[in-house]
This record gives structure tokens, C-alpha cells and sequence, in this order.
């Protein structure tokens, strides 16, 4: 969901990013609606919530620019790209729902807007890692850099158990340990710009399907079975898009993916919106997974086109541009 303009594009980026928003859209369209309570809940809601958020951290992380820039600089870019549109979009959301905008802060998920306040927070936690590495690892040594990742991993772990629970949910510090990971393992590949070699290994793709297969069909668990679950799909996903050729559905996803900021800002006032209630006892009734799929799938493709297209109506002012969409 980050805006990523001034950054070359990528299509296979692009197509994920489609595809990420679209679950992101299905499975809110799911939560706040009468389809929460059909066989959706198992199998579409599941899985698109349990993926849709991973799968962004990782790209974000993926793209990130290797700043040289002042780091004060740096972050104030981010507060007026990032920063600037969560609180405005917090202000809406608050009027919106006929709450305070300290409900808002108070609520660790911000509404919904979570993503951009925590991936703000990830950013910082990017230039810290950048100078930890500049001082201790002046060869540029793929390991020594994942050491550091996974000791500032653990410095977050330990320090949850050290954090007012009022801090907590106004930092939204659990979610940095749910998501950091991910973001971690994009920038790491980002660095050493391995993408393309990681991506084109097939052996990492086969091990990734095999193990999910296992994992699916025997329903093993174990500590941090999720993130095993959530790294396996990711990768596959990169693969699969990675060598997929353009056609109508893979363009689709890019143009969607394009627009997965103004998307993710704009979609929550419009879930209420769309009303399925004549057809829930219908499908409770035949459990039809195929018919309920493909209405998730239209009505999410229509949310994200009535997004785009207030997208566009926000682009035609650049005060509005960068107000509600971080974009400068």
C-alpha cells in the first residue's frame, strides 16, 4: 500500500499488491457484513485476513529505497507521505463513526488504519537497522545483517512484556511483532537485491509448495506455524507472478495494485454499503463455495473501482493529492 511512484515499477510487484488489496477488501467486506456469518467465514474470510497483511509488509519492505539522504529528511518525507494521510483519514473515520479521534489512538488497530501508522514505525526501525549495519557490518555480509535482524527481533519481543498496555495500543506494538518479520525479509533481499535469484530458484518455489501441501493436509501445528504458512504463500505468490505473462487478469491485478493506497484509505466507508442479506440463507442453505467465492470476488472488484475512481477525483488537486494520499 505504499505509494511508490517515484520508484521503477515492477509488474509482478504490482500484480501482488492487486491481489493483496482484494483480500484485504474481502476479507473487511466479510467482518463488517451479513456474508460474516456464512461458510465464507472458514475458508474466505480465514484466508485472506490471515495473508493479506504479510504479504504487503513483505513487499514494502521489498521496495524500500536505500536512503543517503539526511535521516531527519528522511523521516519527514515519511510523516508527509504516510503520517499526513493516516491522520486525516483518522479524522474521517472518527466523524464517520461518531467517535473521538482519542478512540482512535486508543484503538492499537486505528480503525483500520493500523498499517500505515505501524509501517511508519517499521521505517524508522529500517534506519536504525541501516546504521547498526553501516558501523558493525562494513563488508556486507548477508548473515552478520540477519544476525542484527533477529537480535532486534528479540529486543522487541522482550520489550513488550516491559510496555503499559496504554502504550501498547497507541503504538500498536503488537502488530509490529505479528508483521515485522515479514518487512525484515523484504528489506534483507532488497539489500543484497537477491529478488530476481531468489525468485527464479525453483527449489525454494518446490519446498515452499511441498511444505504448505504437508501443513495443509495433515493440519500440523507447532510455534509459529502462521509465519511458516504466511512466508510459504508469500513466496509462492512472488513466483507465480513473477514469471506470469500478460494477459487481462494479470494487467487487472497491476492496475488495481497501482492504486492499493487509495484503496486501503477509502474502501471502509463504502463495505456498509453493499447489502447481501436477500442471498445469505440461500447460500447457508447449499453451502455453494464457488457461488459465494465469485460474489466476494465481484463485490471486492467493485469496491476497489469505486475507489480508484475517487482516487482520481482527489488527483486533480495537488493540495488534496497530498492531504489524503501522501503523494508529492
Amino acid at each position: 500500500m505504499k505509494d511508490v511512484t517515484t520508484i521503477k515499477r515492477l509488474p509482478y510487484i504490482d500484480r501482488l499488491k492487486g491481489v493483496a488489496i482484494i483480500l484485504v477488501v474481502v476479507a473487511h467486506f466479510i467482518a463488517v457484513g451479513s456474508l460474516y456469518k456464512t461458510i465464507s467465514k472458514e475458508l474466505f474470510f480465514d484466508f485472506a485476513n490471515q495473508y493479506c497483511m504479510p504479504i504487503f509488509f513483505f513487499l514494502s519492505g521489498l521496495v524500500i529505497k536505500q536512503e543517503k539522504k539526511n535521516q531527519y529528511e528522511y523521516i519527514f518525507t515519511k510523516v508527509k507521505i504516510i503520517i499526513i494521510p493516516f491522520l486525516v483519514w483518522g479524522t474521517l473515520i472518527t466523524l464517520y463513526r461518531q467517535t473521538t479521534i482519542l478512540d482512535f489512538f486508543c484503538d492499537y488497530r486505528k480503525m483500520g488504519y493500523w498499517y500505515l501508522w505501524v509501517l511508519f514505525f517499521f521505517y524508522i526501525f529500517h534506519i536504525m537497522f541501516s546504521g547498526i549495519s553501516t558501523l558493525v557490518n562494513r563488508r556486507d555480509k548477508w548473515w552478520l545483517d540477519l544476525v542484527i535482524l533477529v537480535l532486534g527481533f528479540v529486543a522487541l519481543k522482550v520489550g513488550y512484556h516491559f510496555i503499559p498496555r496504554s502504550w501498547n495500543c497507541f503504538l500498536g506494538y503488537i502488530l509490529w511483532l505479528d508483521y515485522i518479520i515479514y518487512f525484515m525479509a523484504g528489506m534483507l533481499i532488497k539489500k543484497y537485491n537477491v529478488a530476481n535469484k531468489v525468485f527464479t530458484t525453483h527449489i525454494f518455489y518446490a519446498v515452499a509448495f511441498v511444505v504448505l501441501l504437508i501443513v495443509w493436509i495433515l493440519k500440523i501445528q507447532f510455534s509459529y506455524i502462521d509465519v511458516v504458512m504466511a512466508f510459504c504463500v508469500i513466496f509462492i505468490f512472488c513466483v507465480f507472478f513473477y514469471y506470469a505473462q500478460e494477459n487481462w487478469m494479470t494487467n487487472g491485478l497491476a492496475y488495481i495494485g497501482r492504486y492499493s493506497l487509495s484503496i486501503y484509505v477509502m474502501h471502509f466507508f463504502l463495505l456498509r454499503y453493499i447489502h447481501l442479506d436477500p442471498i445469505v440463507e440461500w447460500l447457508n442453505f447449499t453451502n455453494n463455495y464457488i457461488v459465494e467465492g465469485i460474489l466476494l470476488l465481484i463485490s471486492a472488484v467493485l469496491i476497489c473501482v469505486l475507489c480508484i475512481l475517487g482516487d482520481h477525483i482527489l488527483q486533480c488537486s495537488k493540495y488534496l493529492r497530498i492531504l489524503f494520499l501522501g503523494k508529492i
